[in-house]
């Protein structure tokens, strides 16, 4: 193949593309303000707690009292799930860029589970055979089981919310059944 100015431009342009420094990129009050003051894929609110290292205030006001669901990773692991954090939605592993269309604000928890998959589909959770913890009725859910759940299912089955409105959790459908995605509903979490 001969080099042509339109090829060499090409090249170029793949070149420039890729040597972008793409690290991470720290949440700002306009994209919290953006996006509510909640995680874009689970509609957790984001809270005076979950802002104080940002200096930020949060519309929701402090959170009422610490929440307990067996079922949201946020609420049973370390505060830390709960903080803000800003997803790449093509991944920075993929060569996706900083580029703020390419940007949501996503609780840790969420982002951890998001990994860096692209689809729902390409997931552990989905693909993969369930953890020994998931199977048993007393194992907790794994963050990224959680985030497969909502990414398959965004919508609370009851009332039709999203997470532009309600935070969001996951439920058994057969509690005595294992920790899988097939044994799990998407539905609206009670309170903030």
């Amino acid at each position: 193949m001969a080099a042509t100015a339109d090829r060499l431009d090409k090249g170029l342009d793949l070149y420039l593309q890729f040597r972008e420094e793409r690290g991470r990129v720290q949440v700002q009050e306009s994209d919290l303000r953006r996006c509510g003051y909640r995680c874009e894929h689970c509609g957790l609110a984001l809270c005076n707690e979950e802002l104080v290292r940002r200096a930020i205030v949060s519309p929701f006001g402090t959170r009422r009292a610490k929440k307990t669901d067996g079922l949201k990773p946020h609420w049973n692991g370390a505060d830390e799930l709960r903080w803000p954090t800003m997803d790449h939605d093509w991944p920075v592993s993929l060569y996706g860029n900083n580029d703020r269309t390419n940007l949501k604000v996503l609780c840790r928890a969420c982002n951890e589970g998001k990994s860096d998959f692209l689809t729902w589909e390409q997931t552990r959770a989905s693909v993969g055979l369930p953890r020994r913890t998931q199977l048993s009725s007393t194992g907790s859910l794994p963050k990224e089981l959680f985030y497969t759940q909502l990414r398959r299912s965004p919508i609370c089955i009851e009332s039709g919310q999203s997470a532009t409105s309600t935070e969001l959790t996951v439920r058994l459908i057969d509690a005595s059944g294992p920790l899988v995605l097939d044994n799990l509903v998407t539905v609206a979490s009670s309170g903030i």
